[in-house]
């Protein structure tokens, strides 16, 4: 995560015409339409998604070093961790989110990371993890000690 730009994560905003809402009821162009002005086309920002996230399938979508990102890199992080979404993208619902990081007692580069404190997800250094799946359900796994080197 500390070698990412937000950019990298939510992607960049980019200026799109699209059908105006309120012309499209009327089966067409409007000439006094104050959102379009008669073009039948209304300019929006949208955000281009990444290419780097998924967009189907099944996997593991996983935040490393999460704490030793700068705190608009975790805010991005977070986004798409509690959220399932961030801007446009939306993660596929064959995917597990899992962030991880280093606690500020671990000596290692760490940028406070409160956000996550009171949203009812773990913070623990067991071998115990939780996965929220995409049902949404939380469930409790215990990790063979061995594979945590």
């Amino acid at each position: 995560m500390s070698l990412l730009d937000p950019t990298d994560l939510r992607g960049i905003p980019a200026v799109v015409d699209e059908a105006c809402a309120r012309c499209k009821g009327s089966g067409g162009e409007n000439k006094d339409c104050p959102i379009c002005g008669g073009t039948g086309l209304r300019t929006v920002a949208k955000w281009l998604e990444p290419a780097m996230l998924p967009t189907d399938g099944k996997g593991i979508l996983f935040f490393d070093e999460l704490t030793s990102a700068p705190p608009l890199q975790q805010a991005t992080a977070y986004q798409v961790t509690l959220d399932r979404r961030i801007g446009e993208y939306v993660v596929p619902d064959g995917f597990y989110i899992i962030a991880a990081g280093n606690n500020q007692t671990d000596r290692a580069v760490v940028f406070p990371c409160q956000r996550l404190c009171g949203t009812g997800l773990p913070t623990s250094t067991s071998n115990t993890i939780w996965t929220t799946g995409s049902n949404g359900r939380r469930t409790k796994e215990s990790i063979p000690t061995s594979s945590l080197s």
